[in-house]
């Protein structure tokens, strides 16, 4: 990878629904009878936008917030990517890092417990949809190849570890102040 965000700017979405709160542009579900949130097309899972023409065509349960995170992204000088995962209810995902090249994007993540108070049930799965604004101009049609990982615990080791790789140290000693990742 060539460049590594610890904390980019971001909109993130968590619904119930049967479909995820961001959606890209000519969103489709596969159709068939036994249709379950385990089946979403490709597209659903990743999107990378490269324009605002592309960006508009962004449609959310939360129209608002993502117009105007949209309205704020420079498209010559950076991305949005888009990343919806099922999460279990009980759980949040903590955005840990996006690390990103000429073809490819990935993140990591930290699974962690929701507070005690909020009520959930542990057999559940909601969506989460974070659009993510990336530094860099990349192009959608070049970006082929996407990774995602989660991790229990926090992102203290992944963020360090994120951040000595885009600083081209690969050793594994490297130490981090805070949480890191994005604020939720």
């Amino acid at each position: 990878m060539a460049d590594t965000a610890t904390d980019p700017p971001m909109v993130l979405r968590r619904t119930e629904s049967a479909v995820p709160p961001i959606r890209p542009p000519g969103f489709e579900r596969e159709q068939s009878a036994s249709l379950d949130r385990d089946s979403l097309s490709f597209r659903a899972e990743h999107a990378v936008l490269d324009s605002a023409s592309e960006a508009t065509g962004l449609t959310a349960d939360d129209g608002a917030a993502v117009s105007a995170f949209v309205s704020g992204t420079d498209f010559d000088r950076e991305t949005l990517f888009l990343e919806t995962a099922l999460v279990g209810e009980c759980y949040r995902l903590r955005l840990c890092s996006v690390s990103w090249g000429p073809e490819e994007i990935e993140t990591e993540y930290a699974r962690l417990l929701r507070p005690y108070d909020e009520r959930c049930e542990a057999d559940r799965s909601v969506f989460e949809s974070r659009l993510i604004r990336l530094p860099v101009s990349l192009d959608a049609d070049a970006v082929n190849a996407f990774g995602s990982s989660i991790g229990s615990g926090t992102c203290d080791s992944r963020v360090a570890r994120a951040e000595a790789t885009s600083k081209g140290d690969t050793s594994t000693n490297a130490t981090s102040d805070g949480e890191g990742g994005a604020r939720e």
